[in-house]
């Protein structure tokens, strides 16, 4: 099963270092397929990647160094995983083998997952396939088979006909059968899934110019074979799932994705329940998973597109209409945004988001969910925000939650450029500088906010209070700014190893959260009209806020030069710490940091990245788009 599965994961990551326009495989497809990965053209495809800043930078020599120790692990995996060694090595799947037998069009799939048996406990089914334009002799093809699977000499080979196409099978037992249950117990499968658990069928069969391989039942290559010839009428094509992500995404799309999320969620609640089932009655809370309503969610769909000037990636996440359960909590994501908070962020900020929010609806839609689920769940919580009040004097829900609603807005600005000294109190590492940050939340009434955390400050002095003691410092410190007050806990320098302390300004519209007291500063200065200098104004924003019609709930920009520059500076110090911790699990060497990515180059290649998020009645939408200067 891991070999099958991993013919995916190779196929993939093969055609993004490289699916023809008329295939559609969907239409061979059944409606219940959980997995769909198509390459429209893979030749067209490679040279679009070879155009990109990504294939430039993949082939710098100082990247290919940076990740070289980290490749040649995956290589040793996925060897040890697959059992190849140097006797098999002229036989393994790689991209040039892979160019050769799939020039044209490419979809790998998975399909048929047989749903779990909440009286037997029985385990999914799957069919793998791959639909392809024939480029080579079926024999070529069939070749593939070998690199998944372990095939027997005593194997049975025959050839049998199915609207007309013949279909060459290769028939053999299946020795890890008893892993397809929790208990190993084969008699719990259906009668038309006993047989697929006893027996490994591979298929192949050619037709309408295309190759068609599966390893699955012995009926499902007649399956695609019927469905292609329009006598099977239920497809993937015609699936509403399949049709509703797939008309959000670009045409022009070199590759599509789609995932049935509705589905997979069923088979894991039926899992859930089967195994809710064994637990002797009376040891379990009384919980409805069926109130999940996790078919609420339906699909995610992904559209990658490439040029010399793009890279654009589009996903569609689907759900109900008229949601009960999770859906109601998804579809509380992403409201119209007016982008009032990019008016906070400096002009050469490396990343923003927003989006408009509000948590009292979202806190009430989880409060109805777990209601829904678990009845006691709302008592247990509604009891610890009596007591929480009981001790505090307030209601956080009432007085905080449902108080902030509006546009949250994160805002991230590239890290200092000096290095930091060296710091004993983390073992003489010097800390790589942090990336300020800012979030501004929208907020109904300031003013209870400001209160709730007085309160707050009160009772935890109260609770420091001793008898004929010293009255207690304050926990907080308060200064004014331009009008405003600006917070902060109040901790002796060097207590948390010269680390500057979060601050926060709250008005009548907006709280602001801030990683120092200064990057605070320099925000109001922007509220209170001293400085006009904006993310809002510059042309990035302008571009992005004009990418997509209709209500906008996120965008980002990054300068991703300086980004990668912070990352790797944080990797390199914490990885020899996470080899310690982890007892050599995680190698300290795991990236060749003496080689590091030239930051020019990233900036040269990458560009400027950014993207939107469009909520519909029963969908998101994002565009997430990377330029090339």
């Amino acid at each position: 099963m891991l070999k099958k599965l991993m013919l995916i994961a190779i196929v993939c990551a093969y055609a993004m270092t490289a699916g023809a326009q008329d295939m559609d495989p969907a239409k061979y497809l059944p409606p219940n397929t959980v997995l769909f990965v198509h390459f429209k053209d893979v030749t067209a495809m490679e040279k679009a990647w070879k155009t990109t800043g990504f294939y430039e930078l993949w082939q710098d020599p100082k990247t290919k160094q940076f990740l070289k120790p980290s490749i040649e692990r995956i290589e040793a995996m996925l060897k040890e995983m697959t059992g190849a060694d140097e006797a098999t090595k002229k036989d393994e799947l790689n991209w040039a083998k892979l160019r050769e037998l799939f020039p044209g069009g490419l979809c790998v799939f998975l399909s048929d997952l047989t749903e779990f048996d909440s009286k037997g406990g029985a385990g999914a089914v799957i069919d793998l396939g791959i639909i392809a334009r024939k480029a080579k002799d079926r024999k070529d093809y069939e070749n593939l088979f070998s690199q998944i699977q372990d095939i027997p000499a005593t194997a049975e080979k025959k050839a049998i006909t199915a609207g007309g196409v013949k279909i060459f099978q290769t028939r053999f037992a299946n020795e890890t059968a008893d892993a397809m249950l929790p208990d190993g117990d084969l008699s719990k499968l259906a009668p038309e899934d006993m047989e697929r658990a006893k027996f490994i069928t591979l298929q192949s069969a050619e037709t309408d110019g295309l190759i068609l391989m599966v390893d699955g039942g012995q009926d499902s290559m007649k399956n695609l074979i019927l469905r292609g010839q329009g006598k099977i009428k239920e497809t993937l094509a015609q699936n509403p799932r399949f049709k509703n992500v797939a008309d959000k995404n670009s045409d022009a799309a070199q590759l599509e994705v789609f995932v049935n999320l509705g589905q997979i969620a069923q088979i894991a609640l039926e899992g859930g329940k089967a195994a809710m089932a064994q637990v002797p009655a009376g040891q379990t809370p009384p919980v409805n998973l069926d109130a999940l309503a996790v078919d609420d969610i339906h699909a995610l769909g992904i559209a990658l597109t490439l040029d010399p000037k793009q890279v654009n990636v589009q996903t569609a996440l689907t759900f109900a209409d008229n949601s009960k359960g999770i859906g109601k909590v998804m579809d509380l994501f992403g409201d119209n945004c007016e982008f009032q908070t990019a008016a906070f962020a400096s002009p050469d900020v490396m990343g923003y988001s927003a989006q408009a929010y509000d948590l009292g609806k979202f806190y009430k839609a989880i409060e109805t969910v777990l209601g829904a689920v678990y009845p006691q769940g709302v008592f247990l919580l509604q009891g610890t925000l009596m007591q929480a009040q009981g001790i505090v004097g307030f209601n956080p829900i009432t007085e905080v939650v449902d108080q902030l609603a509006g546009e949250i807005g994160t805002m991230q600005d590239a890290p200092p450029a000096q290095a930091a000294a060296p710091d004993p109190t983390m073992g003489g590492f010097a800390p790589p500088p942090s990336a300020p940050f800012l979030l501004a939340l929208g907020c109904k009434d300031g003013a209870r906010i400001r209160a709730a955390i007085t309160k707050l400050e009160k009772f935890l002095l109260q609770q420091q209070t001793t008898p004929n003691g010293p009255p207690p410092q304050p926990l907080l410190e308060w200064t004014t700014f331009l009008d405003y007050e600006i917070g902060q806990p109040k901790i002796q320098a060097g207590a948390m190893g010269g680390q500057q302390m979060p601050a926060w300004a709250i008005t009548d519209s907006w709280v602001f959260v801030a990683s120092s007291a200064d990057t605070l500063k320099a925000t109001l200065r922007r509220v209170g009209g001293k400085d006009t200098r904006n993310f809002k104004a510059t042309p990035a924003f302008k571009r992005l806020a004009a990418m997509k019609t209709g209500p906008v709930s996120g965008v980002n920009y990054s300068n991703i030069a300086q980004a990668m520059d912070a990352i790797l500076a944080q990797a390199q110090m914490l990885l020899p710490m996470m080899s310690m911790m982890s007892g050599g699990e995680i190698p300290p060497n795991l990236l060749d940091f003496s080689a590091k990515p030239d930051s020019a180059l990233l900036k040269r290649t990458l560009g400027e990245s950014y993207g939107v998020t469009v909520k519909e009645k029963n969908s998101l939408f994002s565009s997430t788009i990377i330029e090339r200067p």
